[in-house]
């Protein structure tokens, strides 16, 4: 299928005007991500990405990904209009402030709406004190995860490394917010050592890699492991309580891009896997084989049953780094 960024746009103005036809709570509706930008593909894939606004509560699945071709979804987050209605606390929000200051198509738009709320977000958004709380935000989440890893760790290789990678997600999403907006999952290690350079602290994007993995696999590897995490999506996908970023109708998004990214950024590529395979196994059977596959995985990492405090201990020291450049940005502005 020839996929095109105009007949993308075409497909998610019609969705939208059917979501508004079909449900009369609707306020806007309007498209965000990376369609909107430069280099919408990856790996020939792609989604569209919309957020559609309700009046009052949204009782339905808040989100909803739909099949359109095996390398495009259309991608839907249903949300009700309650943080909206004091525009300027999104000014300190990390995702649905930062995507409306980095621009958005509105698709639809009952009684010119939007261009209130867009306003009112987005003046003074790259304020220093408004950057510093959103940084903040998610540096003190990954820090309240490192200290549960540290004090009371759960059981399991597969929940203690959800946690040890949500933590270094948050991190690392910190840094990148203090130049910006925060990075999504494809596309995180194609962003972050530059967002690091940017703020001044490249070496945060060399010790953040270094927690990831000690050693990156080799082909043998990193072909077992890809079969592994098939398998581990297959499982999933057939649940009634899939999550809907991790639907069949997904596979390729995923697949497509870690195949891309393998060969000039094996790290990017690791990532993708490792964060959709642990969000997975959090509802795969607690007797599934693949537990037992991740705790392999874990080993290959580096940060198996044996390694795991060595690593927390690192985390902890990338998080004082960070703690300490978020201070010196304070600093700087007199905050």
């Amino acid at each position: 299928m020839r996929i095109t960024r105009d007949s993308l746009m075409t497909l998610a103005k019609t969705s939208a005007t059917e979501m508004a036809n079909q449900d009369s709570s609707v306020i806007c509706v309007y498209l965000t991500g990376s369609l909107l930008k430069q280099n919408f593909l990856l790996g020939n894939t792609t989604d569209i990405d919309m957020i559609c606004v309700h009046a009052g509560k949204y009782n339905a699945s808040p989100r909803v990904v739909k099949r359109v071709s095996d390398e495009i979804t259309l991608d839907t987050a249903h949300i009700p209009d309650t943080p909206f209605r004091e525009p300027r606390s999104l000014r300190k929000d990390v995702w649905l402030g930062s995507f409306l200051w980095q621009g958005v198509k509105v698709l639809y738009d009952a009684e010119h709406w939007f261009d209130f709320i867009q306003a009112g977000a987005t003046a003074q958004f790259m304020s220093p004190e408004n950057i510093l709380s959103r940084a903040r935000s998610l540096a003190t989440h990954a820090r309240q995860i490192w200290h549960e890893l540290d004090d009371h760790p759960p059981e399991g290789t597969t929940p203690r490394l959800d946690l040890f990678f949500q933590a270094l997600e948050n991190g690392g999403n910190a840094v990148a917010c203090l130049n910006g907006g925060p990075l999504t999952l494809r596309r995180f290690w194609l962003q972050f050592p530059p967002c690091a350079t940017d703020v001044g602290a490249p070496e945060l994007a060399g010790s953040l890699q270094r927690l990831v993995t000690a050693e990156l696999p080799g082909d043998e590897t990193w072909q077992k492991w890809y079969e592994q995490w098939i398998s581990l999506l297959d499982e999933t996908g057939s649940l009634p309580k899939c999550p809907p970023e991790l639907l069949p109708s997904r596979r390729k998004y995923y697949s497509e891009a870690m195949s891309e990214l393998r060969v000039e950024n094996p790290l990017a590529a690791l990532w993708i896997m490792i964060r959709t395979g642990l969000k997975a196994a959090r509802f795969s059977r607690s007797n599934s084989p693949l537990h037992k596959q991740l705790a392999k995985v874990a080993e290959g990492l580096g940060i198996g049953k044996e390694d795991f405090s060595g690593r927390i201990k690192g985390l902890d020291h990338w998080l004082d780094n960070l703690e300490s450049l978020l201070e010196d940005v304070s600093r700087r502005h007199g905050l």
